[in-house]
């Protein structure tokens, strides 16, 4: 769990339920990060695991170490059964670029389990992180949003990953979300091809389905043809200059999506 979730009552739930809790450790309980800081400088490792592995160009090397001396945790007791103070280190290596990344995180837990298993727990956690949350947070900066009222995070997601789904699934050009996402703005029949090829809207009753390319169409003609109006309105050479600006006033539904 990460570090939203490292709240005292949530640890005390966890173990209620017969569960073991691994929560990730950050600033923002209190003292906590600098107390397992203080743990993994001053005490003895009692136990300790290392990975590594290579491909697709790049070399990856974890470790995870256990502390299970908690003096240095301030009120300890405070949290459900606590065993131990984790420190996970990764270090990544680009062979192409000579590239170096390392990263370190601290984590809480009430499980006995050795390094190794915890590790994997560690990794298993990071894994759900990159392939659910890494490509909505790229493309929409979703850990940096501010939508703290009622459901308006949960909202916002949803309909982040409905307009992620097309894109993704659009294979025909071997590009990037992100490059995809431009082509589609730039191009109509691209945008067309990528909301109508899409497998969900299949699901849809043929006569529905229907009408919605249909619309899709009409919406893609009529931006292009606002395009060509306003293109021609920038030259003076073939529209006077009264025309240029009644055109220009008018909004450009293209634009918003560039």
């Amino acid at each position: 769990m990460d570090a939203t979730g490292c709240q005292r009552d949530i640890a005390a739930r966890i173990t209620e339920k017969g569960a073991d809790y691994l929560l990730a450790v950050k600033g923002s309980q209190g003292c906590l990060e600098e107390d397992a800081e203080r743990t993994v400088r001053f005490t003895r490792p009692t136990s300790e695991w290392m990975e590594e592995d290579s491909g697709h160009g790049r070399v990856e090397q974890r470790k995870c170490t256990l502390y299970t001396d908690l003096s240095f945790i301030d009120r300890a007791e405070a949290w459900k059964n606590p065993s131990a103070t984790v420190k996970m280190e990764a270090a990544r290596y680009i062979k192409s670029s000579g590239k170096e990344e390392k990263e370190v995180r601290l984590y809480i837990t009430s499980s006995k389990a050795d390094a190794e298993v915890t590790g994997k727990g560690v990794r298993s956690h990071w894994g759900i992180e990159n392939n659910l949350h890494w490509q909505s947070d790229v493309s929409f900066n979703e850990d940096e949003s501010r939508k703290r009222e009622g459901y308006a995070a949960q909202n916002f997601s949803l309909l982040n990953q409905i307009a992620l789904n097309p894109v993704k699934h659009e294979q025909s050009k071997k590009r990037s979300v992100k490059g995809k996402r431009l082509d589609a703005g730039w191009n109509n029949d691209y945008l067309l091809k990528i909301l109508t090829n899409y497998d969900a809207f299949a699901l849809l009753p043929l006569p529905f389905f229907k009408r919605f390319k249909a619309i899709l169409r009409t919406i893609a003609k009529f931006s292009a043809a606002c395009l060509v109006r306003f293109r021609c309105s920038s030259s003076p050479k073939t529209v006077s200059k009264t025309s240029q600006q009644r055109v220009s006033m008018r909004p450009c539904p293209l634009s918003a999506s560039v």
